[in-house]
């Protein structure tokens, strides 16, 4: 018996490998078949590159060096770049299964077995299947993010020095995979130093019946400035580049210039059109876009209009995407109803870790702004995706920190939980069937 069990899950596990391999494969032979769109050409360019020369070339503050490379150990001199982008493709799927591995096993320790496996089989299908044929560092970054944001939700109520340098490692990789995980590390700083300042304070205010310990009141002190320091070590050989070329640290040309510009015409007749790419842009001053002359020179109302339009055509992106957008629609009503059900609960939790909460408000909030702030230039999906795994991690782990409810269907009770993960199971089975033989042959899914 017992070995009747391995034998299934091997099985299931080989099955679901050769349905994903073969969907995705047949994504990238039929569909994604130039290189030049996506920005597949510039990251293919970036690959060769440092293989060429010797790992020398800097790079143009675009696009970020870990995974092209990774993928430049795969190039080969004198290999073509049709060739090379098969090759990478190719990789990107095998690398996008081990991903799907690591991030199954986080499901299967923190949820129930039926909750795992619909959290895995939708991350797989919904989200992976159609951005792994792609040579684009997306899943590398969306893998990352996601055992940062773990890490970061540890350091709240485990800050140890040993998470902290983890903390910190996991940063910096995601940092050198996209910019995008700054706004993450700031808010880790802002309220895990608040909530050990009050905390401190407390303490040393009940100093008389309590004595204080110094060195653990240090200690969380001691692994924020921890993880800033480890994520530094490990980006400083890339952003002094940055400082000794382009003149900032960190500096990237995205968050640099681009996001404050009102249209992608600005941006290209812009820095863009004054070299911001080979070094700092050569315009005068006033010229140059920055929060400061953005703020100045436009009104609260277009600053409103902004981000406002820019959610509109977010929402509206996700929804037209690969079809994981319900998916998240229909955990945020299972997650908010459960918390209006077991409201006095979700109250006590809220208070007992205050300061984890403000973390995951303006986690989210800062990320979905942020996003709908770019937005407003173009649709896209690919960079609110980095907030798809913390999200379904996140609302079905509150989730199991409430009372379990039960429903009564024909005079038997069962589970909320069991009756939701039966409705979405149902779901996967006709979305995962419609994904692999109609969607993934005509939906791109490289923006």
């Amino acid at each position: 018996m017992k070995y009747f069990k391995y034998f299934i899950i091997i099985l299931a596990a080989f099955i679901f490998v050769v349905l994903y391999y073969q969907g995705a494969t047949k994504h990238a032979e039929t569909l994604n078949t130039n290189y030049r769109l996506h920005d597949q050409g510039a990251y293919l360019y970036y690959a060769q590159q440092l293989h060429d020369t010797h790992y020398q070339y800097t790079g143009r503050r675009n696009r970020h060096p870990l995974y092209p490379g990774i993928l430049s150990f795969f190039y080969k001199t004198g290999m073509s770049l049709d060739d090379y982008f098969v090759r990478g493709k190719q990789l990107n799927i095998i690398f996008s299964i081990f991903f799907l591995a690591a991030i199954f096993i986080v499901f299967y320790k923190f949820f129930r077995r039926h909750t795992a496996i619909n959290l895995f089989f939708i991350t797989a299908f919904t989200v992976f299947i159609f951005k792994a044929p792609y040579f684009q560092c997306e899943l590398l970054y969306y893998f990352l993010a996601f055992f940062t944001f773990l890490l970061i939700l540890k350091m709240f109520t485990a800050p140890t020095w040993y998470y902290a340098v983890l903390t910190g490692v996991f940063t910096g990789l995601t940092y050198l995979t996209k910019a995008s995980v700054m706004p993450a590390l700031g808010l880790l700083a802002i309220w895990l130093t608040a909530k050990e300042a009050l905390k401190l304070l407390s303490r040393i205010k009940n100093r008389v019946v309590q004595p204080v310990d110094i060195k653990s009141l240090l200690l969380p002190f001691v692994s924020i400035a921890l993880v800033v320091i480890t994520f530094l070590i490990v980006v400083y050989p890339y952003i002094s580049t940055s400082k000794r070329i382009f003149g900032k640290y960190f500096y990237n040309v995205n968050s640099t210039f681009y996001m404050w510009y009102d249209s992608r015409e600005e941006m290209k007749s812009g820095t863009r059109a004054h070299g911001d790419r080979e070094g700092w842009p050569d315009m005068a001053p006033e010229m140059i876009p920055s929060p400061k002359k953005y703020f100045q020179e436009h009104s609260i109302g277009q600053v409103f209009n902004r981000v406002w339009t820019g959610a509109v055509t977010s929402l509206k992106a996700n929804k037209h995407a690969y079809g994981y957008f319900w998916y998240l629609f229909y955990y945020l009503i299972y997650f908010l109803l459960l918390v209006l059900i077991n409201l006095k609960k979700s109250v006590e939790l809220a208070k007992e870790h205050i300061f984890l909460f403000l973390f995951l408000i303006s986690y989210f909030g800062v990320y979905f702004g942020l996003n709908a702030w770019w937005n407003y230039l173009g649709p896209s999906v690919r960079h609110i995706l980095a907030i798809f795994l913390p999200f379904m991690f996140i609302v079905n782990y509150i989730v199991t920190l409430l009372p379990e409810k039960t429903l009564n269907i024909w005079r038997y009770q069962v589970s909320f939980e069991k009756v939701f993960n039966v409705f979405i199971s149902i779901m996967l089975i006709y979305d995962i069937y419609t994904i692999l033989t109609f969607r993934l042959i005509t939906i791109m899914a490289g923006d």
